[in-house]
């Protein structure tokens, strides 16, 4: 009964793979594949059966992405306003869904300049800062009273609480410890197939063969990556990588395997083995 939201989360953000898959990839056999992807990801499932709040996180980051797609993409202009909300409820619910910020920002100034008027930059900063009003108002009161912002805050800005002198899960060493962590944590939780189809993708997409509808995921993966690096890299963050890895994989596999006979049979494999990594 406690696990129900998350599970739907989880369900929800598959739905949403596919809306986002829809938009950055050239077939409807695409979207539906990434969204099987998703579906089966061992990091996918373990968040959202376990009731972690990163699966709610994940699905308002993947809405706030769909949405903000649609607006770049179309010429409805309330839906970069739905976008911004959404981002806002992303953040409400855990900090770390902030690297959205800087991704819709770069992505517009690098893409869609057109969209930066200086009356739809105000009217979406005045309503984020609404949406996180809950927020801005609990840290500004527990500073008056406390002198320190909330646990994540003061953490981020090195503030030295007496309460919090030991923080579970924050002392995460230097950058080779980092490192090493993410390196061992991603291949232990998303398994072999996965990490080998995602590294395929991220070469060939990145390195190989730059794709335009994959530069929106290079954002998001890179300021993912250095978000581990600030917060450090525990298991219960890198599920954030899996929905956007997943359509990255496909679309490697897309751009690389040319027959349609072929890719099925990749996807049954893939698949198959994903799901055996699960149990």
């Amino acid at each position: 009964g406690m696990r129900l939201p998350f599970i739907l989360a989880g369900i929800f953000s598959v739905w949403l793979v596919y809306l986002i898959a829809k938009r950055l990839l050239p077939s409807e056999l695409g979207a539906l594949s990434a969204a099987a992807v998703s579906a089966v990801n061992t990091y996918h499932v373990w968040v959202s059966r376990t009731g972690l709040l990163e699966s709610v996180v994940i699905a308002l980051m993947l809405l706030a992405i769909w949405l903000f797609l649609r607006a770049v993409q179309g010429p409805s202009k309330y839906v970069f306003y739905l976008a911004v909300i959404a981002a806002g409820l992303a953040i409400l619910a855990k900090y770390t869904a902030v690297i959205l910020l800087p991704v819709f920002f770069i992505y517009l100034v690098w893409k869609h300049r057109e969209l930066l008027t200086a009356r739809r930059v105000i009217f979406s900063i005045l309503l984020l800062l609404l949406v996180l009003s809950p927020v801005i108002i609990y840290n500004f009161r527990l500073y008056q009273t406390r002198g320190h912002f909330d646990y994540q805050l003061s953490y981020l800005l090195k503030q030295d609480v007496p309460e919090w002198q030991i923080r579970p899960g924050r002392e995460v060493g230097g950058f080779a410890e980092k490192f090493t962590n993410l390196f061992s944590n991603f291949t232990r939780g998303y398994g072999p197939m996965f990490s080998l189809a995602s590294a395929v993708a991220v070469w060939f997409l990145f390195i190989k063969k730059p794709n335009e509808s994959s530069e929106l995921l290079a954002l998001l993966l890179g300021f993912l990556l250095l978000l581990f690096f600030v917060i450090g890299p525990e298991a219960r963050y890198l599920p954030m990588l899996a929905p956007f890895l997943g359509i990255l994989a496909i679309q490697g596999a897309l751009t690389m395997i040319h027959s349609r006979k072929a890719f099925l049979c990749f996807l049954a494999v893939f698949l198959a083995l994903e799901t055996a990594y699960l149990f």
